[in-house]
């Protein structure tokens, strides 16, 4: 088992690993004084499961850089907001240390945005793979692809939201 596991870890190429296994340290930060211990498993769990079925996947079909890229900044992004439970990420306390100005007060947001700025994301940034997939192993053509994979994460963005 741990062979199958290093040879799949092994067949990927050196960035997707890195990018991988930076992720993994991502979440692995993300629970260092977690501020909601108790709400860090629903959070990080599906991201730490993807990460460990990530070489299986991507050996079995395997993506491009950039596809991986864009899945892992995606995870980045959703391993932060899990951290603070997305309404309590302190983005603007962060902006007031590093420029003296609020994103907030700059915006005119009345709330925390940042869970909009991971749902832009989700459709943003899972585009790319879904296309990749859909052409690379279901043979669609581009346009097919593209309609395809916009339908996929209209589908799911409204799961979520019902659910």
């Amino acid at each position: 088992m741990i062979s199958a596991a290093a040879a799949a870890w092994n067949a990927l190429p050196v960035a997707q690993r890195w990018m991988i296994a930076g992720l993994g340290a991502a979440v692995a930060l993300a629970n260092v004084a977690q501020p909601y211990p108790y709400l860090a498993p629903l959070q990080h769990g599906p991201t730490i499961g993807v990460i460990l079925a990530a070489p299986w996947l991507l050996r079995r079909r395997p993506l491009s850089t950039l596809a991986v890229g864009c899945v892992v900044l995606f995870l980045a992004l959703h391993t932060l907001g899990g951290r603070y439970i997305y309404s309590y990420v302190p983005y603007d306390a962060w902006s007031r240390a590093l420029t003296g100005v609020s994103l907030s007060d700059v915006f005119g947001w009345q709330r925390n945005g940042y869970d909009r700025l991971v749902h832009f994301a989700f459709g943003a940034l899972l585009t790319l793979p879904m296309v990749e997939v859909a052409r690379r192993y279901e043979g669609m053509r581009s346009g097919a692809a593209g309609f395809l994979a916009f339908a996929v994460i209209g589908l799911a963005s409204t799961l979520y939201e019902v659910f």
